[in-house]
């Protein structure tokens, strides 16, 4: 069994600043930095998302550009099949892979949906747009003609896929470089009755609990008019009680960015399922990280005793999901990745230096900005106020990533006067965590 084995990520789970590490690209960033990669980033003017953003890993024998996780190796042209959900399902299709069946239409169109639905054997079916992420415009589980009508003439003018609906959990498989790494199941935004509390309370409980996660924290479930629909469908209300024990499911997608969770299945993943994912690099030759969205009814099980298909390949795939499930085993796909890319370069976190800062840096938010900072660069330590005014620090981790945070604290946050910095280097300790006291 050929594969790439990530190790269990381990963080300070009071560290409130690994919630700055949600982003797609930060993780990979880190990672990059602990092997003494250098990092510059390059902001685009006009450019709205910090996903898109163009930056540079610089090794010692080699650069790469970046542009979110996906690299300069990454063509155009392959960026933008995956994309499109109907030319990935066709491109994966003529590699012998099983995708849904299913029609692209238009709302003029609809009539020809409606016949289409009535032609399939299995009336249950999916509605979602050729372009979109994060389970946005996609709605699930039509089982009634007359639904589906309904949903068609609320998706505006442009063209949108309707296929059939699989049954299963939703999985994200992680792949790097051809070799399986990662699997997550990935389950709806739900809530569990405790027999007293109203189910719009019952969320702002579970978002509570998903606020101490570092990436469930950038999602917290939404109780919105789709929610209501789904509640009422089963006579339901958010106002309603539900008993002890049962749970509901908010939503009928499982993506994490509409309050999803996700849960750690890398262990337990059957071979052929492994064998199935990777040769989507067959499809896609050039994307060397991706992640592929598989639905299957157990994924612990041997594809040819079930139903299943792979729905989407994601050439900008979410790295913190497998960092930070809801449930399981976090683990540290970033450096595996890192790795990957930078094989010559070893991880090396045992530079330490102490620091002193002075200027006016006592009572403007210096101690939280830098903790911030140092989260960021993957870096352990702790700082304190001194008794003269000053700031007292310990960093340890790459020597590019301690440098870089000591240029930093030439200008630190926007309320400090940084007038004088000092440092020296000291024996490394091995610290888990950035600490302040």
């Amino acid at each position: 069994m050929d594969r790439l084995k990530a190790k269990v990520f381990n963080f300070d789970k009071s560290q409130i600043f690994y919630k700055k590490l949600g982003g797609k690209q930060a993780l990979l960033q880190r990672a990059l930095m602990q092997k003494n990669i250098k990092i510059d980033i390059y902001p685009e003017e006009g450019e709205k998302s910090a996903y898109l953003r163009r930056w540079v890993a610089k090794g010692k024998n080699k650069a790469i550009v970046f542009r979110g996780t996906m690299p300069s190796s990454t063509s155009l042209k392959a960026n933008e099949i995956s994309k499109n959900k109907t030319e990935t399902k066709s491109l994966l299709h003529s590699f012998g892979l099983r995708v849904p069946k299913g029609i692209v239409v238009s709302r003029s169109e609809f009539d020809n949906a409606l016949q289409w639905f009535d032609s399939i054997d299995r009336k249950k079916v999916v509605v979602k747009p050729i372009y979109g992420s994060g389970g946005n415009g996609v709605f699930s589980n039509i089982t009634e003609k007359s639904c589906l009508e309904s949903i068609i003439k609320e998706m505006g003018e442009r063209e949108f896929i309707v296929e059939e609906h699989i049954e299963g959990d939703d999985h994200r498989i992680l792949v790097v470089g051809g070799k399986f790494v990662a699997a997550m199941r990935r389950w709806p935004a739900n809530v569990i009755g405790d027999g007293f509390s109203t189910i719009d309370d019952l969320v702002k409980k579970k978002n509570a609990i998903r606020a101490q996660n570092p990436y469930d924290s950038r999602y917290p479930i939404k109780v919105t008019c789709d929610v209501e629909r789904r509640l009422g469908n089963i006579g339901l209300t958010p106002d309603s009680v539900i008993e002890k024990g049962r749970r509901v499911f908010l939503q009928t997608i499982a993506n994490i960015g509409v309050g999803g969770e996700g849960e750690d299945v890398t262990d337990i993943i059957h071979q052929e399922f492994v064998d199935e994912v990777e040769k989507c690099c067959e499809a896609f030759p050039d994307l060397e990280c991706f992640g592929v969205d598989l639905i299957a009814e157990d994924i612990s099980k041997p594809p040819s005793v079930q139903d299943y298909s792979i729905i989407e390949v994601n050439a900008n795939c979410d790295i913190p999901i497998h960092h930070w499930p809801t449930l399981g085993q976090p683990l540290d796909v970033a450096a595996v990745i890192a790795d990957h890319y930078f094989p010559d370069e070893e991880k090396d976190i045992s530079y330490a230096v102490e620091v002193v800062v002075g200027g006016e840096v006592q009572g403007v938010g210096f101690r939280k900005w830098l903790s911030r900072q140092a989260v960021i660069h993957g870096l352990t330590g702790y700082c304190m106020n001194g008794n003269d005014g000053d700031l007292l620090a310990l960093f340890e981790g790459s020597k590019y990533s301690v440098d870089s945070l000591i240029s930093l604290c030439g200008k630190g946050p926007r309320k400090s006067n940084v007038e004088t910095i000092e440092f020296k280097e000291i024996p490394s300790e091995g610290r888990t965590t950035f600490m302040i006291f």
